[in-house]
């Protein structure tokens, strides 16, 4: 893991209605091209089975990529068309980590 996952939530919620924003960010690192294939025995100190080694950094593991997506909502309470009347909007958008 080079960065943890990062999210964040602004709200505003009023008699009138709400205004929410919120969005989140997250790094995928390659990290599969060479990997432990040999368990250690147990008792025994070093690095577990499938994990990755040094080597996986320099080479040739997919670049490191970021995705991420915000979220933007409105609610309006109270129309005149009736006292428990509201009307809801919500717009999302995210990006997927492309693959190389």
């Amino acid at each position: 893991m080079h960065a943890p996952d990062i999210a964040g939530n602004v709200r505003v919620d009023q008699a009138w209605g709400l205004v929410q924003l919120s969005g989140a960010l997250h790094e995928v690192s390659g990290s599969y091209d060479f990997l432990n294939g040999v368990a250690v025995p147990a008792g025994a100190q070093g690095p577990a089975g499938a994990a990755p080694t040094a080597l996986s950094e320099i080479g040739g593991h997919p670049d490191t990529k970021w995705g991420g997506s915000v979220m933007a909502a409105l609610q309006i309470k109270n129309l005149p068309t009736g006292a428990s009347d509201d009307i809801k909007i919500d717009a999302s958008w995210a990006l997927a980590t492309p693959r190389t």
